[in-house]
């Protein structure tokens, strides 16, 4: 069956309303890791949870990682999170 017109905008409205959320958990993230709270690399890290098979939270997260001086696990996040590149993205 076919979706109709109206579920493929609520559906569309879903998704960037999630994308939007998991930004703002890894801009929250950066932010607590810039101020010195160590809490962000585990806010950002609930945004790889929710969505683990979308790129851009495990690169978000990795940059926070990266902030934080945590470079060995930024460099794991961020190859995790390039996997999920689509490949015309690359």
């Amino acid at each position: 069956m076919k979706p109709s017109f109206s579920s493929a905008i609520y559906l569309s409205l879903i998704t960037k309303r999630r994308i939007r959320y998991l930004h703002s958990r890894c801009s929250v993230g950066r932010a607590l890791v810039l101020s010195g709270d160590d809490r962000g690399c585990t806010i950002s890290a609930q945004a790889t949870q929710l969505q683990p098979r979308l790129a851009e939270p495990w690169l978000q997260h990795g940059r926070t990682l990266a902030l934080a001086g945590k470079d060995h696990q930024a460099i794991k996040a961020l190859s995790h999170g390039c996997q999920y590149i689509p490949q015309e993205g690359r």
